[in-house]
This record gives structure tokens, sequence and C-alpha cells, in this order.
């Protein structure tokens, strides 16, 4: 036997082995996950039978069954880390169906950590009793039962005509059966689900013909994300209309359809306006190559915008109420689980006054805001077409950093633009912010992970020095 032939061997035999480990604790992951969703389902109708109740009054049944579905969704996020760092790009559909089976899973599960939910089926039920959601809050539909659900009764819509409309849908169906609720919540899960099934779909189709290894991670950092699949499957945050948007967007970019990518960002800014300076990103980029062109898609993204507002118009304070809430109590409106915050928080425990509390929030918007600006200067007005979507990741990670009013799944706007990032420590960055914050959700005092995930994102835009590309 020539000694030479058994040394050459030797490296191969290790790495088949070595394959076959990674591929078997991917096959682990992927059979686990699907049983975690089942579990945070199954809480969430325990709780409900406990409580009787939909609302999420504190309760030990509320503590501990929330409690679970954290465990659980903590558990689902550790199996996305270990596909995302085995995962093959020749075994993207595994991953694929496993994510189906998720979130097909999780669209049967009801509220348990929070109640955003009955607060889009009372803006769908206003609409079907001929309010503007953009003008009154819930408190108008009078005896209504969603009144006592909503954590914001007294405020009018936040978000765009986009979301308005898709509540609207199940709002006029519950308005007809008599059932503000059931049907109602029923008639908006599905076309939540429907749309978060095609988000997937999509994602899978981006990942397909991008062809490479980093796509094939940032597939299974979206497929298997425990907190997209717990806050749009689950929860139902219309957020996920914001997600849907990204992805087609990113398909319609793969195969040059600048109308279809326009439209895309155009329905996502009218859902939440936080797309809009991507959308502005877009038209520079398009106007570098034809100015005609991109003179043309910004009137039709204009004139889709006026369509689209044009039922809710009532003046120039449904625009206001479209970028800062208003109607919320007190204690709250300053900022949400946040940096400023904590701030806030310490401000009212060192007893200072109104006048330098609401200072130090100004002082901290406007900042945030300046930042903003800076970074769509230093990134927007260079990007091109192959830097796109790392320029709308960075400029999405910016908005999350600054902002004052903070929720856990503003965390999943970069997401989509993940999946074809091809710079693994931006693409770890975005995945390792969602598994984190997706604890905020939880019970006690988890929400306080989510200023320290804010913080770290801020850290890391300074030190990768994020405004060059």
């Amino acid at each position: 036997m020539n000694p030479n032939s058994v040394s050459c061997a030797e490296p191969v035999r290790v790495l088949d082995v070595e394959l076959d480990s990674r591929a078997r604790w991917s096959k682990v992951a992927l059979a686990v996950a699907p049983a975690t969703a089942i579990v945070c389902t199954a809480v969430s109708w325990i709780r409900l039978y406990l409580t009787g109740s939909l609302e999420l009054r504190p309760s030990s049944a509320l503590s501990w069954t929330s409690g679970i579905a954290s465990a659980a969704l903590g558990i689902l996020g550790a199996c996305c880390l270990v596909v995302y760092c085995n995962v093959e790009k020749d075994s993207i559909r595994r991953v694929f169906k496993c994510g189906l089976l998720i979130h097909v899973f999780l669209l049967l599960a009801i509220p348990l950590q929070d109640s955003d939910f009955f607060v889009y089926l009372g803006h769908g039920a206003l609409v079907a009793h001929g309010f503007n959601p953009h003008v009154v809050g819930s408190v108008a539909l009078g005896d209504s039962p969603l009144i006592a659900l909503s954590p914001w009764k007294n405020t009018p819509s936040p978000y765009g005509p986009v979301a308005t409309i898709f509540t609207a849908v199940g709002g006029v169906l519950g308005k007809w059966t008599h059932s503000p609720i059931w049907v109602n919540g029923a008639t908006y899960k599905l076309l939540a689900g429907g749309m978060d099934l095609w988000s997937l779909f999509i994602a899978f189709a981006i990942a397909r013909r991008a062809a490479s290894a980093s796509a094939a991670r940032g597939f299974a950092a979206f497929a298997l994300n425990p907190l997209l699949a717990w806050a749009v499957a689950a929860q139902c945050h219309n957020d996920g209309l914001i997600i849907l948007c990204s992805l087609i967007f990113l398909w319609a970019e793969q195969r040059d359809r600048k109308v279809v990518a326009t439209v895309a960002l155009t329905l996502g800014t009218m859902t939440k306006f936080v797309l809009a300076p991507l959308l502005a990103v877009y038209l520079v980029v398009v106007s570098r190559g034809s100015m005609r062109r991109a003179l043309s898609l910004g009137v039709l993204s204009a004139a889709l915008c006026g369509a689209l507002f044009w039922p809710w118009w009532p003046g120039i304070h449904t625009l206001l109420s479209y970028s800062q809430p208003h109607g919320l109590p007190a204690d709250t409106i300053h900022s949400a689980a946040s940096i400023h915050w904590v701030i806030y928080k310490v401000q009212l425990r060192a007893q200072l006054s109104d006048h330098a509390i609401w200072t130090t929030y100004q002082v901290w918007t406007w900042l945030g805001w300046g930042i903003v600006l800076a970074m769509f200067s230093a990134l927007g007005l260079r990007a091109s077409k192959t830097t796109l979507a790392h320029v709308f990741t960075t400029m999405f990670l910016t908005v999350i950093a600054t902002t004052v009013w903070l929720m856990n799944w503003y965390f999943l706007w970069p997401l989509p633009f993940a999946i074809v990032e091809t710079d693994h420590r931006w693409q770890r960055l975005v995945l390792g912010s969602t598994l984190v914050a997706t604890l905020a959700s939880g019970p006690g005092h988890l929400v306080l992970v989510q200023p320290l995930v804010q913080f770290a994102v801020i850290v890391a835009l300074l030190g990768r020095r994020a405004w060059n590309i």
C-alpha cells in the first residue's frame, strides 16, 4: 500500500465525519423545532382555560404559561442557531418544510404575551361601524367587548392605511355575524397567517436564486427564527406586512422588476413609516441609471400613497398620529423598553421635574433622528444595486439603535435582508439580536434584556463603522 494514499485519505475521512456530525445536529434541531411551536400554542389556550378570559390580566396562570412559552421559544432559538451554523445550501428545502410546520402550528395560538392583536381588531371594528381609526380610538365603539381587551383604547391608529384596510375585513365580517372578537379575530388570523406563509415561500425563492452558503444560512435564520414565528405567526403583529413587503422587494430586485419593487416598498411604507427612508434610497439608486425612470417610479409611489390615504384623510393630524401614538397614559408616553426608557425610569425614581424629563426625551428623540439622517446621507447616497440589501440592513439597525419607543418585534425589520447579506458579521448580528429580544416578551423582568440588545446594536454599528460601504 502506498503510504501517501493513506495520508491523503485521512483528511477526507475527518471531513466526512465532521459533515456527518453537522448533518446529525441539524436533523435533531429540525425535529425538535416544531415541537416547541406546539408547546407555545398549547399553553396559550391553557391560559384561556385557566382564567376564562381573553384579557391578559396579571395572574399566576399568565406568569407560568408565559414562562413556559418563553422557555420553548428559547429552545426554538437554540435550534435556529444550530441549523444556521450547520446548514448546507442544498438542504434548505428541509429547513423550509420545518419553518412551514412551525408557523402553521403557531397560527393556531391566541394572544399570550401582548394584546396588540385586540388593538387591530378594534381598528377593524371602527371601520365597520363607520369611524375613522386614524382619528378615534376603540373607545368610540361604546359597549364593545373589544374595549376591555385593548390596551390602547383611547389611541387612534398609529399605523398606515394598508394596516387599516387589512384589519377592516375582519371588522366587517365580525359586525355582520355579531362576533366582534371570534369571527373578527379568526378572519384577521387567516389573513395574517396567509401573509406570513407567503413570506416563507418568497424567502425560500430568494435563497434558492441566490444559491450561496450565506443565503442558506440567512434563510435558516429567517425560517426558524423564534421572534418571527412568535410575534408574526402567533401574536399576528402587523410587522408581518413589513416583512412581506421587504421580501417582495428583494424578490423583484433579483429579477430586475423595478415597478414591483417600488410598489412593495410603498405598501410597506403605508403600513409603517419605517420603510420610507429605504424607498427614498432605492429611488436614488435607480436615478443613477435613469433619472426618467426614477421620476416615473416616484410618481407611481406618490399616487399609490395618495390613493391609500384618501379614505382616511381628515387633516394633517392623520399624518401626525401616523408617526407618534397619542392618547397613551402619561407614564408610558415617553418611551418603551429602550435605553431611553431606562433613563426615564431612573429620572422618575430620582423625582426630577417634568421639564427635565421632557427635555431629555426631546434631546434623545432629535439625536436619534439626526443619526438616522446622517446614516441616510452616508450610506444611501453611496448605495448601489449590489449593496442595497446591506444598506437597508444597516439603516434598519440604525433606526432600532436610536428609537425611544422600542418593541422586540422591531428587531425583525432587517431580518429579510439578512438572507442576502454576504457579510456574516452583520448576518449574525441580526440573528443574535432577534434571538435575545425574543425573551423580552416573557414574564417578570425579562423585558430588561431589550435595552441591552439595543445597546449591543449601537456598539456593533460603531465598532464596525457601519457608515462605510
